[in-house]
């Protein structure tokens, strides 16, 4: 098995992809990204500890993060519990009520991707993982795809391991369009949280004992920090147990407004 790319100890990152991406299109596959996130931050990613290397341009990834979807992702929540490399494409069509995984694969679709395989690494605190995408079309791409599997997964290995050791970041550019998402107070999630027990502004505000004005002012931050359009939708994203601030009603100090 070819391993050039984890051959020197101290090889820069840039080499690394590189020498990744060859290596992986000798068996057929076009593209990869790898990544390392607390799942704590997915709507606040600019943090320590959290990053992103892929051999395509990621702010084509960007509404995906600002947009909040990232919060339900089923490929990350995956991720987090798997061994074992897992098809991606198939999780994502497995899950069509879910927005994020239509957000996804319609990207996928975009790109002409097929076939995909996530290997999961995850660590009790980082959800971590490379994919790598496939992009023919078929029962060749497919048979391929699926014998595979194991090389991809060993390699994949290899290969995060020592793309970890050069201190892997956010790319700056990501950065910078990634700065002003942030995650919810404790205020705004205990207003979102009785939105999704059915309260209106006026039952909020009573049993927070604050003003219907206030209310409101925390909702319009709750729009904008989980690049929702509606309150339902903002609904939909908190219930997911990866929004920060999701302590639900009750759920610790209000703190203030």
């Amino acid at each position: 098995m070819d391993m050039r790319w984890g051959d020197a100890p101290a090889e820069s990152q840039e080499s690394l992809v590189r020498a990744f991406l060859d290596d992986i299109s000798d068996l057929g596959y076009a593209a990869f990204d790898a990544f390392c996130i607390d799942p704590d931050t997915v709507l606040s990613p600019v943090r320590e500890g959290n990053w992103a290397v892929a051999s395509y341009d990621l702010g084509i990834v960007r509404d995906y993060m600002t947009d909040g979807v990232a919060a339900i992702c089923p490929a990350l929540a995956e991720a987090g519990r798997s061994l074992r490399p897992y098809d991606y494409v198939a999780l994502l069509e497995s899950q069509a009520d879910n927005a994020s995984a239509r957000w996804q694969r319609r990207l996928l679709r975009l790109f002409g991707v097929n076939h995909a395989w996530l290997v999961p690494m995850s660590s009790l605190r980082f959800i971590k993982g490379v994919t790598v995408y496939m992009t023919g079309r078929g029962e060749t791409a497919a048979q391929r795809f699926l014998a595979t599997r194991d090389e991809i997964h060993l390699k994949a290995i290899h290969f995060f391991e020592a793309l970890e050791a050069t201190g892997p970041t956010i790319p700056e550019d990501m950065a910078g369009l990634l700065e002003g998402v942030g995650p919810l107070t404790n205020r705004e999630a205990e207003c979102l949280g009785w939105a999704a027990q059915g309260k209106t502004n006026c039952d909020i505000a009573a049993i927070l004992g604050i003003s219907e004005n206030t209310v409101r002012y925390h909702f319009k931050n709750v729009l904008a920090k989980l690049g929702a359009r509606t309150r339902v939708q903002a609904v939909a994203l908190f219930r997911s147990p990866r929004v920060p601030g999701n302590n639900g009603p009750g759920g610790g100090p209000a703190g203030e407004v």
